[in-house]
């Protein structure tokens, strides 16, 4: 009757922190398909060139009621969210599954290795995240798939250094050693038993990268670092447009507000996470 109970204020929990989300796709999906917004949203994606010409330049009509100017930054928008989403659900990916092995295995191990893997880890923790990206970004050229390593290069550590701290507080745990007694070898024990107990923080961390990524990705592309001149990305979107601003304000607006809206989101997921996983905040 307890494990039941638990089980359903954690559905519950679960619920309540994603259903505002939830209810405001199809709030904008049906606001979408109210004004009808959808045909001319497919008119403009399949209308690249355009789209191209508005954000290489900026140039757009003079009035954000124009449809000419409505359409291009409208489908720029909706193609930046594709692109943002894969920039961070991919780096945040390849950073998890880094970090997460390297600090299980430093934590379980421990000794030269330990060292080893810590002193690397702290010697990348001590420069600042901003300008190693940078650095990295302007070592590597201007694209998207740049923009993904510099972002891989910078996360790594924070997920090494975390997992191994909770890798120190599981192995000292008895199911560890009756593993150990069972005769279970040293990687079944750190991928059945290590790694499955440091879930929760990982998801919590992760959900929280998510839009700080997204928002150092915009920034790459902003300073000229990130997305090629044509590509639909925010950042990009922003830069091209803020040459024009304020006559062409709506492009800079809105760019920046889906921006805004994305690493928000993420960051309240985050916290709804965290709320969930961790019982002494939820009571």
């Amino acid at each position: 009757m307890t494990e039941a109970l638990a089980i359903g204020r954690f559905v519950a929990g679960a619920v309540w922190h994603v259903l505002p989300a939830f209810l405001l796709s199809v709030a904008l999906g049906v606001l979408i398909r109210a004004l009808k917004l959808d045909g001319m949203i497919r008119q403009a994606v399949d209308a690249r060139v355009g789209l191209a010409v508005v954000l290489a330049t900026g140039v757009g009509a003079f009035s954000p009621l124009c449809s000419c100017t409505v359409i291009p930054v409208i489908s720029g928008l909706l193609l930046g969210a594709r692109i943002s989403i894969r920039i961070g659900l991919i780096a945040v990916g390849v950073t998890v599954l880094i970090g997460a092995l390297l600090g299980a295995f430093s934590g379980y191990f421990g000794g030269p290795w330990d060292e080893l893997i810590m002193r690397i880890t702290d010697v990348f923790l001590s420069i600042p995240g901003l300008i190693l990206a940078l650095a990295v970004a302007a070592a590597l050229g201007r694209s998207l798939d740049t923009v993904l390593y510099a972002l891989i290069v910078v996360s790594w550590p924070v997920y090494t250094r975390l997992v191994r701290g909770q890798t120190l507080s599981v192995r000292e745990n008895a199911f560890i050693e009756a593993a150990k007694a069972s005769g279970a070898s040293d990687f079944r024990i750190v991928f059945r038993h290590i790694l499955p107990n440091t879930r929760a923080p990982i998801l919590v961390q992760a959900s929280l990268d998510v839009g700080t990524i997204v928002l150092v990705a915009a920034g790459l592309s902003f300073l000229g670092l990130g997305a090629q001149p044509g590509t639909p990305e925010w950042g990009l979107m922003v830069s091209r447009g803020f040459t024009f601003f304020p006559r062409n304000w709506w492009q800079v607006s809105f760019s920046g507000l889906m921006i805004f809206l994305f690493v928000l989101g993420f960051n309240l997921l985050g916290d709804g996470l965290r709320d969930i996983f961790d019982p002494r905040i939820r009571r």
